[in-house]
């Protein structure tokens, strides 16, 4: 990362001075670094999805972190081509099960929504049901699954 300093004339006593000025982030790195860090972020949360995932078959424990990890990896990997604009067979299956697991690691949460004061305020303010549906759970499972899936790489790549 490149700072840039400015150096400011002073005069103390009658006596000049040059001093460097605290270095500065230009907006668009500031921007840059802060798209980054949300990338890691949520990177991380398709992580725990993932390893939520593995968890529903196998269990707990370090050997289903391990492989919830490398999986990731791998399908962040082979889903990177399609984010280039290079469309192939192996980064659509590499998105489908990214956004798989992510859906088998966010779908129990997502039927805690009901629970939540902003459901509730959606049903108050819409008379809907209070109740959320097999299908709503697994269309709200699908987007974030997929936005998992999918904004890491995006954030990372944003300028």
């Amino acid at each position: 990362m490149m700072l840039k300093t400015h150096a400011i004339e002073t005069s103390v006593l009658g006596k000049e001075y040059t001093t460097m000025a605290a270095p500065t982030i230009s907006p668009s790195r500031r921007r840059s670094a802060g798209n980054k860090f949300i990338a890691l972020v949520l990177w991380g949360l398709s992580c725990y999805a993932t390893y939520q995932f593995f968890v529903s078959l196998a269990g707990t424990g370090p050997a289903a972190f391990f492989i919830a990890i490398i999986t990731q990896a791998t399908l962040s990997f082979g889903e990177s081509p399609l984010w280039r604009g290079d469309i192939s067979g192996a980064g659509v299956i590499a998105l489908a099960f990214d956004t798989f697991t992510n859906i088998g690691g966010t779908f129990y949460y997502i039927g805690n929504l009901e629970k939540t004061a902003s459901w509730q305020a959606f049903t108050t303010t819409f008379h809907a049901s209070s109740q959320v549906s097999g299908y709503t759970q697994l269309f709200i499972a699908i987007v974030v699954g997929m936005m998992l899936a999918a904004a890491p790489e995006a954030l990372w790549k944003q300028q």
